[in-house]
């Protein structure tokens, strides 16, 4: 009965190990936990010790609810993927109109994705046809991020990364782009205090 239990613990830990705002000290006492019946290898052969197999179970249970809490995002207002795509990561065009210069990184188009990343969400074609369905395959690379990063502290920041790394970015601030991740929120939470004036401006 307490192996599903520790099993699960277990995967609850690791899952929130890949969260950078998940603090270390309590990953020292969460694996130590965890790994408690294994170590100690609690034989209950004398009903003098019944009640602490009984109460494994319940202590197990209590620290699952505790790294559910520690990994849930703090984050109350889900993000706007379209404000994120159109503004965020969109690059403006250059001054004749006619297009967004490739990045010095091997970004294409005005949303600047990286052909890599576009064959990671199922993307078979040439490069022109990235070029020419650009915006659609931003949105994909974007959903495909906020379903593997939303559940994050910070998910903007980690699906800002994953969309300029790929879908196997570090995220965090050890990670690659985590420089290009505060430029994106920079210019996200500008757009969206906009659009907050503009809708004040209409109300009044």
């Amino acid at each position: 009965m307490n192996k599903p239990l520790i099993l699960l613990a277990a995967l609850a830990l690791g899952g929130c190990a890949r969260n950078p705002d998940f603090p270390s000290w309590a990953m020292i006492v969460g694996s130590l936990i965890v790994s408690m019946p294994a170590a100690l290898k609690i034989r209950m052969v004398e009903p003098s010790a019944q009640w602490l197999g009984d109460s494994i179970p319940v202590w197990l249970v209590f620290f699952l609810a505790l790294l559910l809490a520690a990994c849930s995002p703090a984050q109350a207002a889900p993000l706007d993927m379209d404000l994120l795509r159109d503004v965020a990561v969109r690059e403006q065009e250059n001054n004749f109109g006619t297009g967004c210069p490739d990045g010095e990184d091997g970004e294409i188009g005005c949303w600047q994705v990286k052909l890599g990343t576009a064959r990671q969400v199922g993307f078979t074609g040439a490069r022109w046809e990235l070029r020419l369905f650009n915006r659609a395959w931003a949105s994909e690379i974007l959903r495909r991020c906020a379903r593997r990063h939303g559940w994050r502290a910070q998910p903007l920041t980690a699906i800002a990364q994953c969309y300029g790394g790929g879908l196997k970015a570090v995220v965090g601030k050890r990670g690659a782009k985590f420089g290009y991740a505060q430029q994106v929120s920079h210019r996200y939470y500008a757009a969206l205090m906009e659009q907050r004036r503009e809708l004040l401006a209409r109300a009044r």
